[in-house]
C-alpha cells in the first residue's frame, strides 16, 4: 500500500493530527526533489513535512536521507503498514531504549517522543514515518562514528566518520530484520562484550560510592619489597590481600598481588611501586567509568565487517599499548613494542594507507623539531646541525640551496620563519630514523620508523618521541607490509639495507590504524592501561557536556 499517494490516501493522512499543524509556512530544505512520476511532490504528504524542517520538537536533521530512502520505495511505509504502528518499529524503539548499555544516551534517540506517540496511538503516520527514520539513522551513526565533533577532542576530522544515514535505513531495509540489522552495527567483539558488562559493574559501584583508598594521597616514593610505609595498609585494601604480621609492610604476598596488578594495568610487573604503579591504584570506579565509556566509544568509530570496511591486512598501532598490531585476516600475527610521542607532541591517533616501504631513508626534520629543539640550540650554538650531521637547506622561489648554518643570525630568526629552512640528514647509523621507514601519506607528518637509540624499548614508559611511532622490530613491520609482493623476501631486504643506499619499495595500499584505546585484551586478560594524554578525560567531559551520555551519568565530570 503507497500510503503517500495522492487521493486514496491523502484523506486518511490529513485526517489524523499531525505534529507539523500550524507551523510557518515550510521552506524547501531538500534539493533536488525528483520523485517518481506517480507521486506528485507538490502534494505529497512526507515531503511536505519534510520541508517545514520539524514535528513539533523534533527537528529533522536527515531530511534528505530520510526524503531519498522513501523515494527509493516509491513512498510506501516503513515503520507502519499505513495503518498501525509496526513490529518493526517496536524492536527498532526496544534497542534504542537499552541505549544506555552502549553508554549511549536514549533521549539522543527521541525515545520518549515516539513511545508518547505509540500510547496515544499516533496520529499523523507521515509524522511517525519521519521521527522513526529520524531516530534510527541517529541511533545509527552513533553505532558507526564519532559523536561530536573532531576539534573538541582533538581527533582527526577524516578517520572516524559515521556511516552515511541513508545507507543505515538501506542497510535496515536490505537485512530484513530489524532487530538483527540494528545489532549489526556494534561492534562484535569480546572486548566490546566485556566493556558492556563492566559498564553496568563500574556504574553501580559508583552508586555505591566507592572509591579508592589512595584517592587523593600524594606518591611517597618508590616502594620496594620488604620496605615499610603506611600507604601499604591502603593498597592491602585494594588488592584485597591480608597480613599476616606488620600491616604496613610490603612483603611477598603483597608484591605478588602487585605485580599481577602490574600486568592488567598495562605496566612493567616488577613489583615496585612506582608513580605509575601508585597513580593506578588509585584509580576508583569513577577512573574506570571514563576508560570504559572512552574506549567503547572509540571502538564504535571503527571500520567493521557489516559494511565491509574490514581490510586483509591490517597495520594497528595502539598509542596507550605502545604496540604495533600486525593482522591478517583479523588474525593478530605479531605485537611488536613501539615508541610514541611524550605528551607534551602526543603521536595523534587517525586512519591512512600504508604504500610502501623506504630502506636507508634520509631524514627531513619536522616542523615542530626544527622550531622548538633545533632553533634554540643554534641560538646558542650556530655549528649545532653541523655537529648533529645535518645539512641546512634555504627554500626561495629559485629553489633550494644548500647553505652554512654559520651564515645565518640565528637570534634573529623566528619559529615562523624556520619553515623556509629544510633541515637534512643522510642515511645511517646515526640517523633518527635508523634503516627503515614506513610511506604513510598524513598531514601530522607522522610516521612508522626504525630508531638509532633502540635501548630505549628497554624501559616500561615509552612516550619519548616528538610524535612519530619508532618501532623495535623495523624489519618484521618491513617483511608484513611486503609479503607476497613479487621478488621480494628478507634476503633481498637485507641487500638494500647492505648498500646503504635510499631505496622505496611500493606495498599498494595496507591500511593502518593509528589509535587511542587504554582498555585492550591480552589473551583472556583485560588491561586497564593508561591515558596517558588524558585523552579520556576529554573524551567523557566532552560526551556528558554534549549531554551524550546515559541519564544516570550525565551529573559526572572528571578532572585530569
Amino acid at each position: 500500500m503507497k500510503f503517500f499517494m495522492p487521493l486514496i490516501i491523502a484523506c486518511f493522512l490529513l485526517s489524523a493530527p499531525s505534529f507539523a499543524t500550524g507551523m510557518v509556512a515550510p521552506k524547501p530544505i531538500i534539493p533536488d526533489l525528483i520523485g517518481p512520476k506517480l507521486v506528485s511532490l507538490d502534494s505529497n504528504p512526507l515531503v511536505t513535512t519534510l520541508q517545514s524542517g520539524s514535528s513539533g520538537s523534533v527537528s529533522f536533521t536527515h531530511a534528505k536521507a530520510i526524503y531519498e530512502f522513501y523515494r527509493d520505495r516509491n513512498f510506501e511505509p516503513f515503520w507502519t503498514n499505513g495503518v498501525r504502528i509496526s513490529a518493526r518499529a517496536r524492536a527498532a524503539l526496544d534497542i534504542m531504549e537499552h541505549a544506555g548499555d552502549h553508554g549511549l544516551n536514549p533521549e539522543n534517540y527521541l525515545v520518549s517522543a515516539i513511545k508518547t506517540m505509540m500510547e496515544e496511538n499516533l496520529i499523523s503516520v507521515t509524522d511517525f514515518e519521519i521521527i522513526m527514520s529520524e531516530s534510527v539513522i541517529r541511533y545509527g551513526r552513533d553505532m558507526t562514528g564519532i559523536r561530536i565533533k573532531p576539534a573538541s577532542i582533538g581527533a582527526d576530522n577524516g578517520s572516524w566518520r559515521p556511516m552515511a544515514a541513508y545507507n543505515i535505513l538501506k542497510f535496515i531495509d536490505d537485512e530484513g530484520d530489524v532487530e538483527d540489522a540494528l545489532q549489526a552495527l556494534e561492534p562484535h567483539n569480546e572486548l566490546y562484550s566485556r566493556l558492556k558488562t563492566e559498564l553496568k559493574k563500574t556504574t553501580a559501584a559508583i552508586s555505591d560510592g566507592e572509591s579508592s583508598s589512595l584517592h587523593g594521597k600524594k606518591f611517597p616514593g618508590i616502594i620496594r619489597a620488604h620496605e615499610s610505609h603506611p600507604v601499604i595498609t591502603n593498597i592491602r585494601a585494594i588488592l584485597n590481600v591480608k597480613s599476616s604480621g606488620d600491616k604496613n609492610l610490603y612483603d611477598d604476598e603483597l608484591v605478588a598481588a602487585v605485580k599481577t596488578f602490574q600486568t592488567a594495568s598495562g605496566l612493567k610487573n616488577d613489583g615496585m611501586i612506582g608513580e605509575r604503579t601508585f597513580t593506578a591504584l588509585q584509580r576508583g570506579p569513577m577512573q574506570k567509568l571514563v576508560q570504559i565509556i572512552a574506549t567503547m566509544e572509540r571502538l564504535r568509530w571503527m571500520p567493521r565487517k557489516f559494511n565491509g570496511d574490514m581490510p586483509v591486512k591490517l597495520v594497528e598501532v595502539n598509542i596507550p599499548r605502545q604496540s604495533v598490531l600486525l593482522s591478517e585476516n583479523g588474525l593478530v600475527l605479531a605485537i611488536i613494542p613501539v615508541i610514541i610521542g611524550k605528551p607534551e607532541r602526543p603521536t595523534q591517533d587517525f586512519i591512512t594507507h600504508i604504500t610502501g616501504v623506504r630502506f636507508n631513508p634520509s631524514w627531513h626534520v619536522p616542523a615542530t623539531i626544527k622550531s622548538e629543539d633545533l632553533l634554540p640550540m643554534l641560538q646558542k650554538d650556530s655549528s649545532a646541525l653541523t655537529k648533529k650531521n645535518l645539512e641546512l637547506i634555504k627554500y626561495t622561489s629559485d629553489g633550494a640551496t644548500k647553505i652554512d648554518p654559520k651564515s645565518i643570525d640565528w637570534k634573529q630568526v623566528t619559529p615562523a620563519q624556520m619553515k623556509s629552512f629544510g633541515m637534512v640528514q643522510d642515511p645511517g647509523d646515526k640517523n633518527p630514523l635508523g634503516r627503515v621507514r614506513v610511506l604513510m601519506p598524513n598531514p601530522y607528518d607522522i610516521y612508522l620508523h626504525d630508531t638509532n637509540t633502540p635501548e630505549l624499548f628497554s624501559k616500561d614508559f615509552r612516550a619519548l618521541s616528538s610524535g612519530c611511532v619508532r618501532v623495535s622490530d623495523p624489519k618484521k613491520l618491513a617483511s608484513f607490509i611486503l609479503a607476497g609482493r613479487e621478488g621480494w623476501s628478507d634476503e633481498k631486504m637485507a641487500e638494500i639495507l647492505a648498500t646503504a643506499k635510499t631505496k622505496e619499495i611500493s606495498a599498494g595500499e595496507i591500511p593502518v590504524y593509528l589509535i587511542y584505546q587504554t582498555i585492550w585484551l591480552e589473551g583472556s586478560t583485560m588491561i586497564i592501561g593508561p591515558d596517558i594524554y588524558d585523552k579520556d578525560v576529554m573524551l567523557y567531559n566532552s560526551l556528558a557536556s554534549a549531554k551524550k551520555l546515559p541519564q544516570s551519568l550525565q551529573e559526572f565530570t572528571v578532572t585530569k
